[in-house]
C-alpha cells in the first residue's frame, strides 16, 4: 500500500493519504432496497436456480442434489479448508455458492442468484453497492453482476476480479431509473472445476445525491501496516498513558454524488473525559472523483495525551457543495489507562472488550496480538486474556511473550483453568497471568499471547473486534504454524500490576469490580459484602447527575453479581455508586460504541 506525505497548511499537521480499504459499507444506511443475510437466510422470493449434484472427491455421482446457494459464516465456508473467508464483522452472515464445503461437493459451472422484481418507479440516479469476494483459485470463472427488466435479457453491471478479500461492488444503475420492475442476478462460475467459492454480502440500492460526501469509518489510529516497526499504527482500544504516542486518527471518506467533490478538507476534535483537548484546523485535501472506492487520510499531530481516561476523536468532512450533511462526521473512542483499579491497570488492548467470536481448540495454540512500544522504559507486568466458558476445567495455560519475529522473552508461571476461571469468561472477564521477570521492554513490536499448554481438552480465547492482517495470530502445532487472524484475540499487555486498584475503593465501601470494561450493552457488577445488608446501585455521570437508580434490596453476606443494562448510554465515562447503609463505593465506567 503506497501513502504520499504531505504537510498540511498549519504545523505540526501531517497528512497521510490517499489509502482505499475493502470494508462492509455502512449497513442499509439510505438503502431503499438492501440485503446484509444476518438472519441467516436468502430472502423470501430471491430465486436460487437449479439444484446441483452432490459428488465424491473422485467426481463420481452420489444422486443427491442440493441447492447452489446457502448463507453462512466465515467458519462455515472454509469447512473443508478451501474458501477462506474474511470474518469482518466478527460473526458476519453472507450468501456463498460454495462447491467444497458441506453440503457439497458440487460442480457448480454455472449458478445464479436472482432478487425479486425491485420498483424503481420515481427513483433517479440509483447505484448499486456491496461487497463481494471471489478467489478464482483452479481456474474459476469471473463472477458477473447483472440487471433485467425482463428476467430474460441481462446485462452486465459489474464484472468481479479474482480477489481473496472483501471488495466493495459499486455499479450505477441509472440506466434503470424509474423502471417499474428490475432485477439484480449474482451469476458464479467454478469452471468447471472445484474452485472455492463466491461470496457476497450488504447489497445496497440507493438514490445518488448530485453532492454526497460521506463519513465511512473514524480510528483512533494511524494507516501503515502493522509490519512496519518503530510506528504505534494499530487501533488501540487501551493505551497506556506511558506509551501514549502524538496522536493520529484516520478517515476514510467515499463520495457517493453524481459529481466530484470540490474543496473538501478535513478536522478534528478530541476530548478527554467529555472535555476538549484538541482541536485541529481545516485541512484542505483537495477534490475526491465521484464513485468508489472509499478514500482515506490520517493526520499526524505533536499533541499526545497526558493523562488518563476517555478519548474521543470526532472527524469532520465539508466540501465546497454537499447535499447531505448527516453522513458527514463520524468518531472513535480510546481509553488512556493508568495504575489501579479503576484505570484499567495500564492496559494496552486493540479488541473492543464484548466477545464476538473464539479461537482456540483442542491443539497446543498461541492466540497473540501484535503491541507497538514507542518508549522506553515500561515494564511488562503480565498479559490478560478472556478464556471462554467453553473451555476444560483442568486445561494448563499460559501468558507469553514474544518479540516482533516470534522469539521467546518471558511467560507466566503454568496455570490450571479452574471452573471459577470458565464462569468468569462466560461473562467477558479476563484471566490475568503475572509475568515471571517483568522485563523491561525497548522501543519495538512483541506478541502477547495466551498459550494452551499439553492436554487432552479444549481451550477458546474470546475475540473482539477486527484488525489488519499482521495484528494477531494464532500460532498452532508444534512447529507452530502462523495463521494471521482478522478477529482480535481478547489478549492484553499490562504494563502496571494488576490488583493495585483494590485500595481505590472510596468510603469505606465494599470491594466492588465492573467488567468488561470498556462497556457497550451489558456490564456485570461484582461486589462482596462483609455483612448482610440492605444495596443501592446508581450510574451518576461527569456532572454528577444521577441518570440510573436501582434499590436491589437486602443482600446477605458474600459475593454478588449484578447485571446491569448500558445500552441507550451515550459513549464517554460514567461512574457507579455501591450503597451499603452508611457507606458506598465508586468506580468509574466507560461506555465505548
Amino acid at each position: 500500500m503506497m501513502f504520499n506525505t504531505l504537510r498540511a497548511f498549519v504545523p505540526p499537521f501531517l497528512l497521510v493519504g490517499v489509502f482505499a480499504q475493502a470494508q462492509g459499507q455502512d449497513r442499509a444506511q439510505g438503502c431503499f432496497f438492501s440485503a446484509d443475510f444476518e438472519n441467516g437466510l436468502i430472502p423470501a422470493g430471491w430465486d436460487i436456480g437449479p439444484l446441483v449434484e452432490r459428488q465424491t472427491s473422485e467426481g463420481d455421482s452420489l444422486d443427491e442434489f442440493v441447492p447452489a446457494w446457502t448463507v453462512g459464516t466465515s467458519a462455515q465456508a472454509n469447512a473443508n479448508g478451501s474458501f477462506s473467508v474474511e470474518d469482518i464483522p466478527i460473526g458476519n452472515h453472507f450468501v456463498m455458492a460454495n462447491d467444497d464445503a458441506p453440503p457439497c461437493n458440487c460442480t457448480m459451472a454455472d449458478v445464479a442468484l436472482t432478487t425479486t422484481a425491485i420498483d424503481l418507479t420515481g427513483r433517479t440516479n440509483v447505484w448499486l453497492e456491496g461487497r463481494l469476494i471471489n478467489p478464482a483459485l483452479a481456474g474459476g470463472d469471473t463472477a458477473t453482476i447483472e440487471v433485467s427488466m425482463d428476467g430474460t435479457i441481462w446485462d452486465t453491471v459489474f464484472v468481479a476480479p479474482p480477489v481473496n478479500d472483501w471488495i466493495p461492488i459499486i455499479a450505477d444503475l441509472s440506466a434503470y431509473d424509474g423502471e417499474p420492475t428490475v432485477y439484480l442476478r449474482f451469476h458464479w462460475s467454478d469452471g468447471g472445476s472445484w474452485a472455492s467459492g463466491f461470496a457476497l454480502d450488504d447489497i445496497c440500492l440507493r438514490e445518488r445525491l448530485p453532492f454526497d460526501l460521506s463519513v465511512i469509518e473514524v480510528t483512533t489510529g494511524g494507516s501503515a501496516s502493522p509490519f512496519q516497526t518503530g510506528d504505534q499504527t494499530l487501533e488501540y482500544t487501551h493505551l497506556p498513558l506511558e506509551q501514549a504516542g502524538p496522536l493520529s486518527p484516520r478517515v476514510r471518506i467515499l463520495n457517493r454524488g453524481l459529481n466530484a467533490a470540490t474543496g473538501v478538507s478535513i478536522s478534528f476534535t478530541a476530548t478527554l473525559n467529555g472535555t476538549d483537548v484538541f482541536s485541529s484546523p481545516s485541512i484542505p485535501v483537495g477534490d475526491i472523483p465521484a464513485g468508489g472506492p472509499a478514500q482515506g487520510w490520517s493526520i499526524g499531530t505533536d499533541w499526545t495525551p497526558t493523562a488518563l481516561g476517555e478519548l474521543v476523536v470526532t472527524m469532520t468532512v465539508t466540501a465546497t457543495q454537499d447535499d447531505d450533511l448527516t453522513d458527514n462526521t463520524g468518531m472513535d473512542s480510546m481509553r488512556i489507562t493508568g495504575a489501579g483499579w479503576e484505570n484499567g491497570y495500564g492496559a494496552m488492548a486493540c479488541d473492543e472488550g464484548v466477545m464476538q467470536g473464539v479461537v482456540g481448540g483442542s491443539n497446543n495454540f498461541i492466540a497473540a496480538n501484535r503491541m507497538e512500544i514507542v518508549n522506553e522504559g515500561s515494564a511488562a507486568q503480565g498479559i490478560s486474556g478472556v478464556i471462554t466458558g467453553s473451555s476444560q476445567v483442568g486445561e494448563l495455560v499460559r501468558a507469553i511473550l514474544m518479540d516482533a519475529t516470534f522469539t521467546f522473552v518471558d511467560t507466566s508461571l503454568r496455570h490450571t483453568l479452574t471452573q471459577t476461571d470458565l464462569d468468569n469468561g462466560w461473562v467477558g472477564e479476563a484471566l490475568y497471568l503475572p509475568l515471571s521477570t517483568t522485563p523491561t521492554l525497548s522501543p519495538g513490536d512483541y506478541h502477547v499471547g495466551m498459550q494452551r499448554l499439553t492436554g487432552t481438552g479444549e481451550v477458546f480465547v474470546a475475540t473482539s473486534g477486527n484488525g489488519p492482517i499482521g495484528a494477531s495470530v494464532l500460532m498452532e502445532g508444534s512447529s507452530f504454524d502462523i495463521t494471521y487472524l482478522t478477529g482480535t484475540p481478547m489478549v492484553r499487555l499490562h504494563l502496571e500490576d494488576y490488583g493495585v486498584g483494590i485500595a481505590e475503593q472510596n468510603q469505606g465501601g465494599p470491594q466492588m469490580r465492573l467488567y468488561p470494561v470498556p462497556a457497550n450493552d451489558l456490564v456485570s457488577l461484582r461486589f462482596e459484602l462483609a455483612t448482610a445488608t440492605r444495596v443501592r446501585i446508581e450510574i451518576v455521570d461527569l456532572m454528577g447527575r444521577r441518570l440510573f437508580s436501582h434499590d436491589v434490596g437486602g443482600l446477605p453476606a458474600g459475593e454478588h453479581t449484578q447485571r446491569l443494562s448500558v445500552g441507550a448510554f451515550a459513549a464517554g465515562s460514567y461512574s457507579v455508586r455501591l450503597m451499603t447503609g452508611e457507606v458506598s463505593s465508586a468506580q468509574r465506567l466507560i461506555i465505548a460504541r
